[in-house]
Formats: structure tokens, C-alpha cells, sequence
């Protein structure tokens, strides 16, 4: 539960109200995910937190608790515990439909769940960031190495951009910028 990884999730449930959300919003983390979010909601809307939340269809769902959970049509969802130092609760997800999987790592250091995350992926949305407990380039270096996948960087400095556009197996997704898999 990094700001940089939840703090902007006030503002996504506000999106889905303000755009008339019919379909269920399925948000997925440690345990304690919603009451931490009530207390962003709370400081970010006062008073309108509970139209917000009220109004959307949202399902919390434990991290610990999402095995191969059917999610939409086909859609499966696994979480797998990772490792970011000596923080708890982290955790990367596999999205799988039909024979292909993407695996969703958040911030990791390499670790027992994320070589099994990749053994089982076609594509991966992997943290590449050079402060420690985090996956560095050359951590990268070496996964593309030893797995047959296709790594897409995310959550990167901008000094290590041009780079990253230079390795195989790489595709570095511009801000906007859709991918289908």
C-alpha cells in the first residue's frame, strides 16, 4: 500500500461515479485495503464518500483469498505473494484467459512468487526501478535471459527509458498508449 500505487484510487472510483458505473468494480489487495481507502476517501471527499461508494457497485476482495477466481467471461484471477523488503502483504497478480497469461508484479525484488509469475506468463507488467528492494536493469537483463516472454516495463525513473527501448522481449508502453495481448 505505497501512495504511488493506491493513492490515486479515490479519484478512479470518483471516474466510474461521475461516468455512471453500472458493472461491478472488483478491487483487489491486502486486507486492510479498504479501510485505507476510506480513510483517502475521507480526506479527499469529506462529506461525499458515501455516495460514492454507495452508488458503485464495488466488491473488496483479500488478496490472500483470490485463487484462479473467475472474474468476467473466461477471466481469471490469481494473486501471488512477492517481496518488496520487509513489507507485508504484497502481492503480484495473474490474469488469465484462454492460453494467455499476464502476470502483474507491482514493486518485487526477485523472489520465489515472481519466478513462479513468470513461468506461468506470456506477458509480464513488471517494476523496473534501480532503488533497492525493487526489480533493477539489470535484474531485467537477466529475466528476459532466462525467460521466453515479453516484459512490459512500467513504473520506471526516465533516465533508463532509452535503454529499456533497446532490449528484446521488451515493449515500452507510452503514456496513453493501449496494448492488446
Amino acid at each position: 500500500m505505497h501512495g504511488d500505487h493506491f493513492f490515486d484510487l479515490p479519484f478512479i472510483i470518483l471516474s466510474e461515479y461521475i461516468n455512471k458505473r453500472t458493472k461491478k468494480l472488483i478491487i483487489i489487495g491486502p486486507k486492510d485495503l479498504k479501510k485505507e481507502l476510506n480513510k483517502l476517501m475521507n480526506l479527499a471527499f469529506k462529506n461525499n464518500l458515501n455516495k460514492y461508494i454507495t452508488d458503485l457497485d464495488i466488491i473488496f476482495m483479500d488478496a490472500l483469498t483470490v485463487q484462479d477466481n473467475e472474474i468476467s467471461n473466461e477471466l481469471y484471477l490469481s494473486s501471488i505473494k512477492l517481496v518488496h523488503g520487509n513489507l507485508k502483504n504484497c502481492y503480484g497478480y495473474l490474469l488469465k484467459k484462454n492460453d494467455k497469461t499476464l502476470a502483474i508484479t507491482g514493486d518485487t525484488e526477485i523472489c520465489p512468487g515472481l519466478t513462479y509469475m513468470l513461468k506461468k506468463a506470456s506477458y509480464c507488467l513488471i517494476d523496473v526501478n534501480n532503488i533497492g528492494d525493487h526489480i533493477t536493469m539489470d535484474n531485467l537483463k537477466q529475466l528476459i535471459k532466462e525467460y521466453n516472454i515479453t516484459f512490459i516495463p512500467v513504473h520506471f525513473p526516465d533516465e533508463i527509458e532509452k535503454e529499456l527501448t533497446t532490449l528484446n522481449q521488451v515493449k515500452v508502453i507510452k503514456p496513453g498508449e493501449q496494448f492488446y495481448l
